[in-house]
């Protein structure tokens, strides 16, 4: 047997080394990172709104959201495959691994979650923007900024009462009349 020795390159010298950091920082167990610049990569690419688990792929690969593929008839628009049956755990795990800050972090929310998560965080979070109940008003804020306004449209309208006690309360149907419920120190 003959064996032959080649002197390395520069290049098969850094080639060699970057495997090797590679292969050492995946066995590493640290987490890496990316950046991404376009997060409309991660929406279905048929109803454009974010993906959620589970994604679905024709055998072509072509993606689609759970709710869209019953309203295709489980037809990929693009090949006409069936799609609906294949779940594309890579794309899942993408979207799990992706953080995106909260729509909300210019009013105050600092949380990150993950992409496919993030309509579900938005319609619990506290720094969302409500709407003001009362008629005819178009004001918007956060829901403690809802609360102090709101106060200002019946405070010389208001009638507090305590639980446990009598009450008689009159309202005029015909007008519009809205009921709040609260408890003390409650805000």
């Amino acid at each position: 047997m003959v064996g032959f020795s080649f002197p390395e390159s520069s290049s098969d010298r850094e080639e060699g080394s970057s495997r090797k950091r590679q292969r050492s920082s995946i066995s590493d167990g640290k987490k890496r990172s990316a950046m991404m610049l376009g997060l409309d990569i991660l929406d279905c690419p048929i109803c454009f709104e974010p993906l959620t688990i589970p994604v679905f792929q024709c055998d072509n690969g072509h993606l689609a959201c759970s709710s869209c593929c019953p309203k295709l008839s489980n037809k990929c628009p693009t090949c006409a495959s069936p799609i609906g049956q294949n779940r594309c755990r890579a794309m899942e795990s993408v979207l799990e691994s992706v953080y995106v800050p909260c729509p909300n972090a210019k009013l105050g929310c600092t949380k990150s979650v993950s992409y496919s998560k993030e309509s579900t965080h938005v319609k619990e979070c506290t720094f969302s923007l409500c709407s003001c109940p009362a008629t005819g008003c178009d004001y918007t804020g956060s829901y403690n900024q809802i609360y102090s306004h709101f106060l200002s449209h019946i405070d010389n309208k208001c009638m507090r009462f305590f639980c446990g006690g009598p009450v008689n309360v009159h309202l005029n149907i015909a007008s519009d009349k809205m009921l709040l419920l609260g408890e003390i120190g409650e805000r």
